[in-house]
């Protein structure tokens, strides 16, 4: 009904306002409508009825005869003017009297003498008299607000006015008012506004019915209101203010009042009360002390709650004087509002507190920090107004407590620098509030609930503790880390006192409605302001007075967050509380919101860009110093933390606690310090036991600390019982009466020189305190039932004073204060008693120190301080979050603290939170390899069992990629895994903050994720193709069936796992029948009862969830971790999973495990990620790799080539990097891993052709793409060298045909100069040998040998060109004789390279790389190349050897630089060529005729060819030469015969076998298919024919001189014809004929050379080897002689090897010894090896193991390893081809 009376009224006003406004009549007509409205409802009353009717004045026909500007004479306010025009009205001839004329008339009229009467017709008539007056004007503001108002006024002051004409009259002035007929803002509207404001508010009327009166009361209510409201409401004096509000708030407070009228009644005090507080912001400090007149009398009668309020008359002469009100009326209001709230006074009810709190909360929202500046008024709403509100929260009643919560909170954020005392009484005693209620701890379920949250699955593992940070700020009396269930009540209070919080305010436990409205203030406290937490930690637990409320708050909440219970929704609120202060201290330090798919899974949507980028302003404007710096509160903080220690010390023994400051130090080391530092230690420390401190100053040896103690207290300006009370607040009173007594002196000592005037003396203080201690034990002692009175408490003190009495007042006063107050004694602080104890202290708090604009510079302390009970509540919500809401909320405050610690820098919280994680998700258990597993595959639309002979026939049909795709690995982790929705979710939290905070993660962080890692490759649920583009990891049962298809068919073996698989049917077994082999299994039985279906579809969901999840971004953690340190703690964790060899001899399939391989490959992958950081991962990654590698041995065949593949791939991308930023550090790190690969030249054969396809591909790879920076480096070239000769020696043609494919590259580089040459030369020569072919492989036909021969012989071309090209780079000079020992002095050692460690350095110095230079010389580097091309003319395949003998011919033929490149060519490469030919193995071959043809042909057109150089340079050198040495041409010459004297002496002794064929001296020789010449005879000819022409050569070039008996004097002559005679007699004959007459003598010289030939055959048979002919000279130069020999010749085919053996090559031949015998045929055999003795060198050419040229056998087989020389000596031992024996006599 208000509500429409209200409309209906607005309506109105608007309607006649926009008609005024619009009409120039308009304020005319409203106001003549006003007042025959108010005229009709006075016709009515019956008391104007009679006059009405008589007289007409109730007639509204008046003021037409008015002229304009003029009224009526009767028309005015006085009386004398309405009592004349109304006797017109009755009589006639009266009216000349007013101009001077007689009367004539006597009639009178009894009701002009009645003053009641008149009243009635003068109110009457003033109405009429208004309407005249508008009549008479034009415009309204002629007319008079005076006129106006005056008769409206005189109805409202009229008390016997009913109530419908008040509110007629109210509702016209309020019309006036708001359209502006009375204009209230002009100057002279002053006097008539007070007037007005006056008459309504002492507005009295006659009651009529309920409803008539309250409508009256309304209208008052609103004209007050449009009055204060309106222009004119800040004219009004502090008077008239607080009649208006004293109006207005009695009204709301009647309760007999209907509720619709007190809601009215307060919405307007409301507004009124907003508008003068409004005021305050232009009220400066200068009136805050105004006492005036006009002060003093503003003043308020406190409202009740029955009676209305009747004004009385107040000064109105002052107050129409005083324009404007001020503070006076403003503090006068407040006063009555904050007296209001009192709930100790029992005359005021609930409801009027409440409006009093409604009020208050409006006035303080309007001008909280107005008032803060107005000392008044702070004293106010500090003193009174805040104690009230507390004690309001004391009680029970729900809406009182909002309403003073709401105000105590503006208080806090208006008076923040004063309220310290007010928040921590309000904080302790509404924590106290929401305590756990007692009676939990009688029901027994405690117990149960904790032993239930202890057990349940998926709780995790307990969260570490903080270390350090933890030490420094303390985790009050609880460890988070061992909750499991609620707290109980008498736990919560422990935590409680341990903080030292006050206990005397902790009221008791809440219940119901009470607690929840308790709890919602206590949220909007702390969820109000960012920084409050922050700043309690600054104001109390860093201040030696205070508890340490941050540290019992954070730890309260982080314990009540958990919802225990799903029906409480209490944990929802302390759940965002923890999450607010998580999520600001995360967005301070910049952490990124979520996400992506993480935001939607926590429920978060992005905010627009605007609100983003407002909130990124407001963090940069943090400032980064607070209002102290964090080391000086850290250091506060320590401080009390010891002094706490020592308290507790204290309490259990004061000695000890004593003792303990003085080892601390605290107590200050010069004299007279300590008892000064523990006196402040007593009084300071809150946490004492207030007994024992009693105890301990009552002792006579303290007594210095009692008179310190006692002087610390200010006695100034108190009286003795407060001061008294002051001190005994302090501690307990001993019970002793000379302990009393002893602290009584000390006290009246201090008091008395304090100076108070009615204390005279000591001991007059003594013994008043004394007694006083007395008066308050009785009147406050239940045990003393009479009372002691004032007369008697004077009487015992009677001339105590200095020998006088106290004075009467003084004693009166303090009697009163202890009667009406005992004096409490700390430990008695509870309830009442200890509020008002606790609300003394309120004042000594101090200011409050604010980080509002700070608080990130002290977020790093307190999050390191808390961050174990914060992260413990959160793993706890996980587990026990009923619904998604807290579950995600819980999540959500994970990925807050973990940003913010990670931005901090705080790896131990990041690391816990991912171990909690961890243990949430149910992986990462150390018995999973051990669960047993099954298989299961989708055939026909369900599920079944896979057996393994199934999974074999599987891989072999579809391949075991295909086999695992259509397949689920079955087994109890991944069905707990996959039925368990938190550990899925915990899974995907892991995986997410553990991508976005990985810059921080530790070395425990990185081990429990991997752990888990590893467990869910186990469990076949990581993605990993996903994760490792390309990479399959197949499992344990998978592995096991390729093993066992691999054993039944090679074929499928090498199409499914490309040769990775080539060793494993040897080491797993062959498919045996035995329990471990694949064949003999039989079908498996289900290991679980449940249909496959769903067992399948459960580990389906947890490789879903898996697959999701940011787990698949684990690749590319080193693009997101820039620091190199942290880094290494991933790579760290990484590396200790890698595989490591068995310690335990296992059979290889216990070997695998699918793990560490996936963790091999995510290692190496990321060096392909970064390879710009390969140096960082390798510094961790070297050890563990170095260690596999070394045991590669006991390492898993399947394991190993995943390791090396890995290795070498991380390699190529490594290199690929350095070659690209030529960065020195990637070099080095390329050469360390290098060095790490060549551990595998120590393996054995077995595992070495395990690896080699994957090896050979590796390094194919690797070379292609830089070979020059791979072997830039001595360590790498070496390693590179060593396994591609081990990869030549491979069983596997695919291996060698990779490691072959390598060759050319490094020969282009040796080519073209691009490397230094002298560097590599020799080693590539070596390993170009370690490729040839041997014998047996040629000799078989086979195309790929014969091609690789091609190959190579191309190669060796390419070498010596290079040899030649840098030849003609270095000067001449360098190109010495003496220089073509390439490698000479490291061939023995060069073949053992593979057995080297690396201890070498990895970047050689420069002074190797010159020692190397200076013995590789041009000229040493060409023969070498040479030497092992010429090896190859030596081969078994006859188009091998025709390409060879092609090469060395074109090589040799070509322009040589200088003699000394033609003597080399001829002692390094032709003469051992020859020497290889000349082996019997050589000779007794008849298909090496063509190439022993080619060979003789070749020596000597070349010698033919240089001998004029060879003659010239001998000349010149002959003058130089020593004395005993040949020149050049002579040992070239000598040799040269030598070799042809070898193949004539051999043709002519086979021709004398068969010619003789029973000579008693030699057996038969046995040739099959020969002619009767055979090829020895064509060679000899041969031979002899080139004998003959060399010699007519060197004989027409005068060499042997110009005449014949010169000749016989030269010595080349005669040593020639020596060798020559030796071979063969005829030779001489056949050059030089002899002369006829000396046949005799030529008969003897050959019969004499027979002779000597014999006998040297028998003498050196048993002992020497075979020395070829052309190797007889001597080193020196001096007479060479050819010794008899006998000469074995192995006619026969070399026998098939075995199969066993066939990766062995075929043996040299072996040269048989026999000495003669008398028997035929019969002899001692001794069988050598068949490689030649080197041959002399001529002097200046130094000697060199590389020259001696050897077979292809010989040569493939000098670089074997030990193992490869044990395999042809076994097979040399089961020859058995027989041999056939030429003897030589």
């Amino acid at each position: 009904m208000l509500e429409s009376t209200e409309e209906t009224r607005g309506s109105v006003a608007n309607e006649a306002t926009g008609y005024v406004a619009h009409s120039p009549d308009g304020w005319r007509l409203l106001v003549e409508s006003e007042v025959d409205t108010i005229v009709r409802e006075l016709r009515k009353n019956a008391l104007w009825t009679e006059a009405a009717e008589r007289d007409g004045l109730g007639a509204l026909w008046v003021g037409g005869s008015c002229w304009p500007g003029t009224v009526s004479a009767g028309t005015g306010a006085e009386a004398s003017n309405i009592r004349r025009e109304f006797a017109s009205r009755r009589t006639l001839g009266r009216a000349g009297e007013c101009i001077g004329m007689a009367s004539f008339s006597d009639k009178g009229d009894e009701a002009l003498d009645d003053d009641y009467a008149m009243g009635r017709l003068i109110m009457l008539e003033s109405f009429l008299a208004l309407r005249e007056a508008i009549n008479s004007v034009s415009d309204v503001r002629e007319l008079s607000i005076n006129v106006v108002l005056e008769p409206y006024l005189l109805v409202i002051r009229d008390a016997e006015t009913t109530g419908p004409i008040t509110r007629c009259a109210l509702v016209s002035i309020q019309r006036f008012v708001e359209n502006g007929i009375v204009d209230l803002s002009r100057p002279e509207a002053v006097p008539a506004l007070l007037d007005v404001t006056r008459a309504v508010t002492h507005c009295r009327f006659e009651a009529t019915d309920a409803a008539s009166d309250e409508a009256v009361l309304m209208q008052i209510l609103n004209v007050l209101g449009a009055l204060v409201l309106g222009r004119g409401g800040e004219r009004l004096n502090d008077v008239t203010i607080c009649e208006i509000m004293e109006t207005v708030l009695s009204m709301s407070c009647q309760m007999r009042l209907s509720e619709m009228l007190r809601k009215s009644a307060e919405a307007t005090l409301f507004s009124l009360v907003t508008f003068v507080f409004g005021k305050l912001g232009s009220i400066g400090d200068g009136q805050d002390d105004d006492d005036d007149e006009e002060g003093s009398e503003a003043s308020m009668v406190m409202p009740s709650p029955s009676n209305m309020l009747v004004n009385t008359a107040r000064g109105t002469k002052s107050a129409r004087e005083t324009v404007g009100f001020g503070i006076a009326a403003i503090r006068e209001l407040y006063r009555v509002l904050v007296a209001l709230t009192d709930p100790r006074d029992l005359q005021y009810t609930d409801s009027m507190r409440l409006l009093a709190l409604n009020t208050l909360h409006a006035a303080l929202q309007r001008a909280g920090n107005a008032m803060e500046t107005i000392g008044a008024l702070r004293e106010l709403t500090l003193g009174d107004l805040s104690r009230n509100l507390l004690l309001i929260l004391q009680r029970d009643h729900v809406p009182l407590i909002s309403a003073a919560q709401r105000v105590l909170f503006l208080i806090f954020a208006s008076h923040k620098r004063d309220t310290k005392g007010q928040l921590e009484l309000y904080l302790c005693q509404t924590l106290g509030r929401l305590m756990a209620a007692p009676v939990i701890e009688r029901q027994g379920s405690r117990a149960a609930i904790g032993s239930r949250t202890g057990s349940s699955a998926g709780s995790g593992p307990p969260t570490p503790s903080a270390g350090a940070g933890e030490n420094a700020f303390g985790d009050g009396a609880l460890n988070m880390a061992a909750i499991d269930r609620p707290l109980s009540h008498s736990e919560e209070v422990s935590l409680y006192h341990a903080a030292s919080l006050r206990r005397g305010v902790r009221g008791k436990p809440a219940m119901q409605e009470v607690r929840r409205q308790l709890l919602e203030g206590l949220h909007h406290l702390l969820t109000g302001d960012e920084a409050l937490l922050t700043d309690l930690w600054v104001n109390f637990d860093c201040d030696m007075q205070r508890g340490n409320m941050f540290d019992f708050l954070t730890t309260f909440i982080a314990q009540r967050a958990i919802p225990w219970r799903a029906t409480s929704g209490e944990d929802e609120a302390y759940m965002d509380i923890l999450l607010f202060h998580l999520v600001r201290v995360a967005s301070r330090a910049g952490v990124e919101a979520p996400s992506g798919r993480w935001a939607e899974l926590l429920g978060i949507r992005s905010m627009g860009g605007r609100a983003k980028a407002a909130m990124q302003a407001d963090i940069l404007q943090s400032s980064p110093c607070g209002p102290l710096h964090l080391p000086v509160l850290l250091d506060r903080k320590n401080h009390k933390d010891a002094m706490m220690r020592a308290a507790k010390l204290f309490n259990e023994k004061p000695k000890e606690g004593v003792e303990f400051l003085q080892r601390t130090g605290a107590l200050g080391h010069a004299a007279g310090e300590a008892t000064q530092h523990l006196a402040r230690f007593l009084r300071e420390t809150p946490t004492l036991n207030k007994r024992l401190v009693g105890e301990f100053l009552a002792k006579p040896s303290n007594l210095e600390v009692l008179q310190a103690y006692v002087s610390q207290f200010d006695y100034g300006g108190k009286r003795l019982d407060e001061a008294l009370r002051a001190l005994l607040g302090a501690f307990r009173l001993p019970g002793e009466s000379q302990q009393i007594e002893r602290i009584m002196e000390a006290f009246a000592t201090a008091y008395a020189a304090s100076g108070h005037p009615d204390i005279a003396t000591k001991d007059a203080a003594f013994i008043l305190s004394y007694a006083v201690v007395m008066l308050n034990t009785d009147q406050h002692s239940r045990q003393v039932r009479s009372r002691m009175q004032l007369t008697d408490f004077a009487r015992n003190l009677k001339g105590v004073n200095d020998g006088v009495d106290f004075r009467e007042g003084f004693l009166a006063d303090v009697f009163a204060a202890v009667r009406d107050a005992e004096i409490v004694f700390p430990e008695e602080h509870e309830g009442a008693a200890g509020f008002e104890y606790a609300w003394r202290g309120v004042a000594s708090a101090g200011p409050w120190a604010t980080t509002r604009l700070c608080t990130g510079a002290y977020d790093c302390a307190l999050l390191e301080a808390t961050w174990p009970r914060l992260l413990r509540s959160l793993e706890r919500m996980v587990v026990q979050a009923p619904t998604d809401r807290i579950l995600r909320r819980a999540l959500t405050g994970m990925h807050a603290l973990s940003g913010a610690a990670a931005v901090h820098g705080i790896s131990g919280c990041v690391d816990a939170t991912w171990h909690a994680l961890a243990g949430l998700t149910g992986l990462g258990t150390s018995d999973l390899p051990a669960q047993p597993q099954q298989v299961y595959v989708r055939r026909r639309g369900r599920y079944m069992v896979l057996s393994a002979d199934d999974a074999a026939a599987s891989v072999a049909q579809a391949g075991a990629q295909a086999l695992e795709e259509a397949s689920v690995l079955v087994s109890q982790a991944a069905l707990d895994f996959g039925s368990d929705y938190r550990a899925q979710i915990a899974f995907v939290a892991l995986a997410e903050l553990m991508t976005r905070f990985c810059y921080a993660t530790g070395a425990s962080g990185w081990e429990d994720v991997l752990r888990v890692v590893g467990d869910a490759v186990e469990l076949d649920i990581l993605p990993i193709r996903t994760i490792l583009a390309g990479t399959w990891v197949p499992r344990t049962a998978t592995l096991r069936a390729m093993v066992a298809t691999a054993s039944q068919s090679p074929a499928t073996q090498k199409q499914e796992a490309g040769g990775l698989l080539s060793a494993f049917s040897s080491l797993w077994g062959s498919g045996g029948s035995g329990a471990d082999s694949p064949r003999g299994s039989r079908p498996e039985t289900p290991l679980w009862r449940a249909a496959p279906d769903l067992l399948a579809a459960t580990v389906t969901r947890g490789h879903q969830a898996v697959s999701i999840s940011a787990i698949v971004e684990l690749a590319d953690l080193p693009r997101r971790i820039e620091d190199d340190a942290a880094l290494s703690g991933f790579i760290a964790a990484l590396a200790r999973r890698l595989p490591q060899p068995s310690q335990h001899q296992k059979p290889d399939s216990d070997r695998y495990l699918p793990a560490p391989v996936f963790f091999l490959e995510l290692a190496f992958a990321l060096f392909a990620n970064c390879p710009l950081r390969a140096q960082s991962l390798w510094a961790v990654l070297e050890q563990p790799v170095r260690r596999m590698f070394e045991g590669a041995e006991e390492l898993n065949s399947y394991v190993l080539e995943r390791a090396v593949r890995a290795l070498l791939a991380a390699i190529t991308a490594v290199l690929k990097a350095a070659d690209s930023c030529q960065d020195a550090s990637l070099t080095e790190t390329l050469d360390r891993m290098v060095r790490c690969l060549g551990l595998l030249r120590d393996v054995s054969n077995e595992t070495s052709d395990s690896i080699a396809v994957v090896l050979a591909a590796g390094i194919r790879h690797l070379v292609s793409a830089d070979v020059r920076l791979l072997i830039s480096t001595p360590a790498s070239w070496d390693v590179l060298r060593q396994l591609l000769q081990r990869l030549a020696h491979s069983q596997s043609t695919e291996a060698c045909g990779d490691a072959m494919a390598v060759l050319p590259s490094i020969v282009e580089l040796i080519r073209s100069g691009s490397v230094d040459r002298a560097v590599y030369f020799s080693d590539t020569l070596d390993i170009l040998a370690s490729f040839m072919p041997g014998d047996r492989a040629l000799g078989e036909d086979a195309d790929d040998s014969r091609a690789r021969a091609g190959s190579l012989i191309a190669m060796l071309v390419d070498m010596q060109a290079a040899a030649k090209a840098e030849a003609a780079l270095r000067p001449a000079g360098s190109s010495a004789v003496g220089s073509p020992n390439i490698g000479a002095s490291s061939t023995g050692t060069r073949h053992q390279g593979h057995q080297r460690t690396l201890t070498e350095p990895s970047v050689a110095s420069a002074v190797s790389r010159m020692s190397i230079a200076s013995r590789s010389t041009p000229l040493s580097m060409w023969a070498a190349a040479m030497n092992s091309l010429a090896a190859y003319a030596c081969s078994a395949s006859r188009e091998t050897r025709q390409l060879a003998c092609t090469h060395v011919q074109r090589a040799i033929t070509a322009d040589l630089s200088s003699i000394a490149w033609v003597t080399a060519a001829f002692h390094r490469v032709v003469f051992p060529l020859m020497d290889a030919l000349l082996r019997a193995d050589m000779l007794a071959d008849s298909s090496m005729e063509d190439t022993h043809a080619r060979c003789i042909s070749v020596l000597t057109s070349f010698f033919l060819h240089n001998a004029a150089v060879l003659q010239t340079t001998a000349e010149q050198a002959a003058e130089e030469a020593p004395k005993d040495q040949a020149p050049p041409l002579d040992r070239i010459w000598l040799r040269l015969i030598g070799v042809l004297s070898s193949y004539i002496y051999t043709s002519n002794l086979a021709r004398e076998r068969r010619a003789d064929p029973s000579s008693p001296s030699s057996a038969p020789l046995e040739l099959e298919n020969e002619k009767p010449r055979g090829h020895l005879g064509v060679l000899g000819e041969m031979a002899e024919e080139s004998a003959k022409n060399c010699i007519l050569v060197m004989d027409t070039m005068g060499i042997f001189g110009d005449a014949d008996d010169d000749k016989e004097s030269n010595t080349l002559w005669r040593k020639t014809w020596e060798l020559l005679d030796k071979a063969s007699p005829h030779v001489r004959p056949r050059i030089f004929p002899a002369p006829a007459s000396a046949p005799a003598a030529e008969e003897k010289a050959e019969q004499d050379a027979e002779e000597t030939l014999q006998a040297a055959v028998v003498e050196n048979a048993a002992d020497a080897p075979f020395m070829s002919p052309g190797a007889a000279g001597d080193s020196a130069g001096n007479d060479v002689s050819v010794s008899p020999v006998t000469v074995a010749i192995a006619a026969a085919p070399e026998p098939q090897i075995p199969s066993e053996s066939a990766a062995s090559r075929p043996e040299i031949p072996t040269v048989s010894i026999v000495a003669e015998s008398d028997e035929a045929g019969a002899g001692n055999v001794h069988s050598v090896p068949e490689k030649q003795p080197e041959p002399s060198v001529p002097d200046g050419v130094q000697d060199n193991a590389a020259g001696v040229l050897t077979s292809p056998a010989e040569v493939g087989s000098s670089n074997k390893d030990h193992h490869a020389d044990q395999h042809n000596l076994d097979a040399k031992k089961k020859r058995k081809n027989r041999v056939n024996i030429i003897t030589v006599s």
